[in-house]
């Protein structure tokens, strides 16, 4: 079991804030300190101060201000569970859109405490000790407010998910579609539909995330360079990590280590 938290942050924003309809890799999870707060998604919400909302993985969801000149104040946390067979937690767990104001408030505080760690977190082996605790607390609580459910399972769902862990415990290899196919004896066209309906994602599109993924981790808890990072993670050369990196974050990889690195 592996929780990651991709960032976390405590925010004030002003109208006009609308983020648009986009479909994130990863959990949304945010508490409305001040309201209100309208999110899209597979249900129409309006939040407000004290409650919070919980957005799976690659659900399209639009959120933002109902009022103009509404200043809110939010907490949130991009965050994913990856357990042993490289399916998520959201895979196996329904939760609820939105929590009221007393699981909310128990959530939260699981939050702060996370963020705290994510904000703090340095060299030193105790912090990062304290930093894990922490994430698998937050993922205690969580669980407390889902329900566990039966999935139906592709019949080669478990040879594509072991290819996952070779593939993930491998991003610098140069892998692309046909070479992902051959590992499990399929043709490129095969392996495309297979890999899309027990993953729900397209070879290339969930590569792209791997390695963006593992590219970020390294930019925030590592020294190495921009160059590196790209053979790391499979690129072909660091203009082209450059090029990916800020389709899938909006900054390039210099700017978002200058952003996101733990201190």
């Amino acid at each position: 079991m592996h929780p990651q938290v991709l960032a976390a942050q405590q925010c004030q924003r002003s109208h006009p804030h609308d983020t648009g309809f986009r479909q994130l890799p990863w959990a949304l999870i945010q508490y409305v300190e001040n309201g209100p707060y309208n999110v899209d998604c597979d249900q129409q919400l309006s939040l407000n101060a004290g409650e919070a909302w919980i957005i799976p993985p690659k659900m399209p969801n639009r959120v933002y201000a109902p009022k103009k000149n509404t200043s809110i104040n939010t907490t949130w946390i991009h965050f994913r569970c990856q357990l042993k067979d490289s399916s998520d937690i959201f895979d196996h767990y329904t939760f609820p859109r939105m929590l009221n104001k007393n699981d909310a408030t128990e959530l939260r505080k699981s939050m702060n405490k996370l963020l705290h760690s994510h904000t703090h977190t340095g060299d030193s082996i105790s912090m990062q000790i304290q930093f894990e605790k922490r994430k698998l607390l937050f993922l205690e609580r969580l669980l407390s407010f889902g329900t566990q459910r039966t999935l139906q399972l592709h019949p080669r769902t478990q040879e594509i998910k072991s290819l996952l862990m070779h593939v993930g415990q491998n991003l610098s290899r140069k892998w692309d579609r046909d070479l992902m196919a051959q590992e499990v004896a399929l043709s490129p066209s095969r392996f495309h539909d297979v890999f899309k309906a027990v993953t729900n994602e397209s070879p290339a599109q969930w590569l792209r995330q791997q390695r963006v993924d593992h590219a970020k981790d390294l930019l925030a808890h590592s020294n190495l360079s921009i160059q590196d990072i790209a053979v790391e993670c499979g690129f072909d050369d660091p203009y082209h990590f450059s090029r990916v990196f800020k389709q899938c974050e909006g900054d390039s990889p210099r700017t978002w280590r200058k952003n996101n690195t733990l201190t």
